[in-house]
This record gives C-alpha cells, structure tokens and sequence, in this order.
C-alpha cells in the first residue's frame, strides 16, 4: 500500500465526517436549486440578489442539520476502546449513511408537499407513517411518476457509491487513533460541531422564525430547511413565549370586544353569557356546516370566477350572505376543522388534532348544541383516522360519525381519498331526513377537490390542458360545486330545509398559482332564506368567527371562541389571524401579514393593490409593530388557554348540567 493510502486509513474517520459533512451539504443545496426550478412562478417578481441571498442564508439551516448528525459521528467514531469492536463501528457507520438517507427522503418529499399545502414540510414528515400514508403516497405517484424512477436511481447509486467507500476507507478495520487527532476532534472539532448546531453563537439558537430575511416571503420559504423544520416539531418546543401573559390577554380581550361584563367567570376569560337570556328566546333551528375541499375564493362569487367554474354555489350566493373577505385559519385540513368545531385558532408547529391539548374542554358548537338537546352529525367520503379526526369529533360529542368506512355500498367506487361527493351529499342529507323530530347540527367535509381529481366520468372533465394551466383543480371545483348543487336540490325538497341554516366554506384554498391573500382568501357564505337576509359583506373575519355567528343567530346561552359575531360586527372593525407551518398570519384592513415566532417586524402586504414585493412595514414601521403586537397578542393567548386548559367549563359542556 502506497504512504497516501497508508495515511488514508489511518484518519479514515475523519475523512468519513468530511464527505458526511459534504454529502450533506450538497443533497440540501441540489433540492433547494430544485424547489427554485420546480416553483419557479414564486419568484418572477424576485429579484436576483434576495433569491441568491436565500440560497446563502439556507446554507445556516443546512450547516445546522447536518451538525446534528455530524456531532453525533464525531463522537462515536472518536470514543476509546470501544472503536475497538467491529459491531460498534458499523452502528456509527449505518447511522451516517441513514441519516442522508432521511435527509434526502425529506427534501425530496417536500418539492412534492409544497404544491399542495403551500408551506415546507414539518411534522407531517412523521405524522403520516402510519396507513395515512397510502393516499398521499398514490396520490404523488399518480402526479409526479418520474419523480420517483429518479428517486428510487438515486438511491440504487447511492448504495453502490456508499458500499465501495466505505471498503476503500477501510472503515469496518479498527486502527489506532493518535492523543493528536483526538485533542483536535474534542478541542476543535466538537465545539465547532455545536456551534454550527445551534446555528452561531447567538443567544438562541437557530429557528424557523430566523428565515424570515426577505420582503419577499417566497424567498424565506426558500431560505427554510424541511428536516429543520420536521425534527424540531417532534421535540414539540412550539410554545414560544412571544409576549408577558397578562399583556396579551388584556389586549386579546380588547380585540375581540370583551371587556369583562359579558363575562361570567375569570378562570375563563373567554365565556360570555348571552344578555337577557331564556328558554322562550333560545331558536331551535338545524345547523349544517359544509367545509368544501380546497374551496378557493378566488373561483367563486367570493372572488368573481370569472371562469365560472361554480355556478351553484353563485347561485346560492345571490340568495344568502356572502362573506368575501374570509380567511382559512391555516393551509390544512387539520386546522380549519378544528377552527370551524371550536372557534379557536390552531397552533404552529403540531396542530391541536395531534397534541394532548385536543383532550382539554372546548365549547365546540356542537357540544353547545348537544346540552340544547341536538343531534350532532359529521359526514366525510374519507378517512377518519387522518390527523386523529375521529378522537376529535368523538371527544366533542357527535352522535353519529361517518367516514369511509361507513359509506361503503354507497353506489360509488372508492378512490383514493375515499368517495365522491355526491354519495357523501346523499348519504348526509339521509342522515338528516331521520331526526325529523329532533333539532340537529350536521357537519359535512368535501374530499373530491383533492389531488389526483378522480372524478365519476368523463362528463365532469370539463377544462383540459390547453384552456387552463390548473385544469385539473378547476374540474374537480367544478365537480364538487356540481355535488353541492345536487345537495340543496334534495335538502330544498325536505321538511328540515326552511328550519335550517346552512354555512358553506372551506377548510383552505388549493395553494397552487396563488398570491399571499388569495392563497388564504376562501368564501363564507350564510344561506338561509327567511332567516338571514342575503347580501355581501366585505368584513375581514376568519373561520374562529362561524361559531360566535351561529351561536347569535341561535340565541344560545354561552359560548368561549377567539372569534367574534359577525353579523353585529362593524365591518372595519374585522381581523383575521392564521398560522402558516411554524409561522402566523394577520389580515386587516387592506393589509396582509406574515411573520415567525418573534418580535421583529413582520412582511406587512396592502393586498388592495395586489403588491407582494413592497414590505408595507419597512416604509411605515408604526403599522408594522401595531400588526405584530395584535398577531403576537393573540398567538400568546390561544396558547395559554390551550396549556392551562381555560377555554370552556367541563362542567357545562354536559347535557345534565347547571349553571
């Protein structure tokens, strides 16, 4: 053996780290020039030096990662004695090779999520192993084919490459470490390692939160690193303290227009008791809620469809009260859900559906309904298990939950996100048609607007590639507004129909071709002729606000939300908060927010004018710390009420209770 090769094996654990540390680096750097290439639309309107300065500033991320492993390896391939044992050596081995391996799964799943959630992967990475996975994974396949023939090449060249350095290295063989080389691993090595973990010698170290370094937030969505973000929501550490508890309570209470004598307990600052309440005033009408799959406003009278893709939900529109300046309280299913049931905004990081915060007491409509003596049904054509929504729905109260399972022989085929709409629709209107002498709540979700957009036949296949670039999305709106319309042909037929009203939104927009207001921006509309006068509102409001609004209009006796009624609500007086992956969100005015978990001025838009390069804060920085004192405010509240479990009373969350 040559001396080269000689000294080769002799600091073969240190060139093992370096190609560790390189190989890292360069799997993160090739998929962020690949998010660049893929979403290349996000950036027309970028300029070069805020793209290139994203691209250097996600170098901090990436360096960050790796160190977490690197560290890791340093350690073990440099710990006396034990190196000795072959077994242990090839631990160390395998954890270094696993870890690029994750890495690369990561980033390479998120160019894919990013299409449909519109934000980098985080805990989804590892909230879905579970049989969740199947339709996410069938959906990719059937969008994406040979994004996978790449990945399973790049993983079959991998393994070769890996298997013949680690026998050129010799890595297996143990050979002895000099008091040199390790002086220099633990002195200068380690440290360095750590420094790089934490992200610098800043007093915290690096979060989500630091890539916001752009007016332009397609360039912080760059700048992020998807295994950052997954990793650290596993450690649950999103309950960042942004503001003195006793502040942001005092200024939540303000905004939401409780000053304390509507209030009927302190240990519950957000239960308010109806004025003047009595049995006789209590109006025992039927509530529906139908969250429609990737609804956007855009495509609807909410926002002009000028394609005229949902002429039935347009149609109901001209009859009932629309909302136009309504805002999904988050990109996913999981949270406007939740927001809807509950009227409380859900949380960065993990949603509330998976943390133990789901088990504390909400004063959700429909256990406020179920104590005035209702019947509570949730209908969906898919799964129940996916974001732990049926431990939800049976934790606040509903009688009757069916999912996939249940709509089984409904007459139509099970696709890959369960069935279609128009079964579902029929199936919640039968559920309906049976409580004839019982006042019922009935809570539907769509799941035919979803990617892949397997729709029944070839009648529905409207758009094709060459009338619109998102023909796809726009034939699955097109069906699902065509389902709904079947819906209220059957419900305007029954005896429930003039009893009931019925609340139409969605859970989030479809993210694809979307500026920053359109991207939240879904409609709201209240239908019920006889009962709610029809007109459009331009309130800025946000899903936390249909529960105070249903509740007004019922007369109910309490309730506990972050929202407010918004048929008594001046309409300037309107705001919209919403969490965007490890971020928050706020609309006002003409005004659209966004920012991270700290106390910097966050990237304020003036969507009137539809400017998304021109950080309205940096040129009026009064407007910004007002915006990110009211965002913080309210993101500190929630939190606090979901830690100590303050929201609603269990006490009267039951039928057999008194107050």
């Amino acid at each position: 053996m040559t001396e080269k090769g000689k000294k080769q094996i002799v600091h073969a654990e240190l060139i093992f780290c370096a190609q560790l540390f390189a190989a890292s680096m360069l799997v993160f750097s090739l998929f962020r020039l690949l998010f660049l290439l893929i979403y290349s639309n996000e950036f027309t309107e970028v300029p070069a030096e805020e793209i290139l300065r994203g691209l250097v500033h996600g170098l901090r991320f990436d360096a960050a990662v790796t160190a977490w492993v690197l560290g890791a390896v340093l350690l073990l391939s440099h710990l006396p004695f034990i190196n000795r044992f072959g077994l242990f050596r090839w631990l160390w081995i395998i954890l270094a090779h696993a870890a690029v391996i994750v890495f690369s799964l990561l980033v390479f799943s998120d160019l894919q999520y990013f299409q449909h959630a519109r934000k980098r992967l985080g805990y989804e990475a590892f909230a879905y192993l579970d049989t969740t996975i199947l339709p996410i994974a069938k959906t990719a396949v059937a969008e994406k084919p040979h994004y996978f023939l790449f990945a399973a090449a790049a993983l079959i060249g991998f393994w070769l490459l890996s298997r013949y350095n680690v026998r050129r290295l010799r890595l297996a063989e143990y050979h002895p470490i000099a008091v040199g080389r390790y002086l220099f691993v633990y002195i200068v090595c380690i440290p360095l390692v750590v420094v790089m973990a934490r992200g610098g010698l800043q007093r915290v170290p690096l979060r989500v939160a630091d890539s916001f370094i752009s007016r332009f937030n397609s360039v912080n969505t760059l700048t992020v690193n998807s295994p950052h973000m997954a990793f650290r929501s596993l450690a649950k550490s999103w309950r960042v303290q942004l503001m003195e508890s006793e502040r942001a309570e005092r200024i939540s209470l303000e905004l939401l227009g409780l000053d304390g004598t509507r209030q009927s307990r302190t240990q519950y600052p957000l239960l308010v008791q109806a004025q003047g309440f009595s049995a006789d005033s209590l109006r025992k009408y039927n509530v529906v809620i139908i969250l429609m799959e990737s609804f956007t406003a855009k495509y609807t009278a909410a926002g002009g469809d000028s394609l005229g893709v949902t002429p039935n939900f347009n149609a109901l529109a001209r009859d009932g009260l629309l909302f136009d300046r309504f805002f999904a309280t988050g990109f996913r299913s999981t949270s406007g859900l939740f927001s809807v049931l509950t009227g409380i905004p859900d949380q960065p990081g993990v949603p509330v559906m998976r943390r133990q915060e789901l088990q504390d007491s909400f004063g959700s409509l429909s256990v406020l309904l179920k104590v005035q003596g209702y019947r509570n049904i949730f209908v969906h054509g898919g799964l129940l298990d996916f974001d732990n929504l049926e431990n939800m729905l049976m934790h606040e109260q509903f009688d009757v939950i069916i999912g996939k399972e249940a709509m089984k022989g409904c007459g139509g085929p099970e696709r890959t996100w369960g069935y279609d709409d128009e079964f579902m629709f029929k199936r919640a209107h039968q559920e309906f048609v049976k409580c004839s002498n019982q006042p019922f709540f009935g809570y539907i979700f769509t799941v035919s607007n979803h990617a892949p957009y397997d729709l029944p036949d070839q009648s529905h296949y409207v758009f094709g590639p060459g009338d619109h670039k998102e023909y796809r999305f726009l034939n699955g709106l097109r069906y699902s507004d065509w389902a709904l319309g079947e819906f209220f042909a059957l419900a305007s037929k029954s005896d429930y129909f003039e009893n009931t009203i019925f609340v139409i939104t969605a859970d989030h927009t479809h993210h694809t071709y979307l500026n920053l207001y359109e991207n939240q921006n879904v409609p709201l509309l209240i239908y019920s002729p006889g009962i709610v006068s029809p007109g459009i509102r331009s309130t800025v409001a946000a899903q936390t606000d249909i529960l105070p609004t249903v509740a007004a209009l019922l007369g109910l006796p309490y309730h506990a939300t972050m929202g407010r009624d918004l048929l008594s609500l001046p309409e300037e007086a309107g705001f919209a908060f919403w969490i965007s992956g490890q971020g928050i969100g706020w609309v006002e005015s003409d005004y659209i927010a966004v920012m991270g978990l700290d106390d910097r001025l966050p990237i304020v838009y003036d969507y009137t004018v539809a400017d998304f390069a021109t950080n309205v804060s940096e040129l009026d920085p009064t407007l910004g710390r007002a915006i990110r004192v009211k965002a913080n405010a309210i993101y500190q509240f929630t939190s606090d009420l979901l830690a100590a479990d303050r929201i609603f009373p269990k006490k009267l969350a039951r039928p057999s209770s008194s107050d």
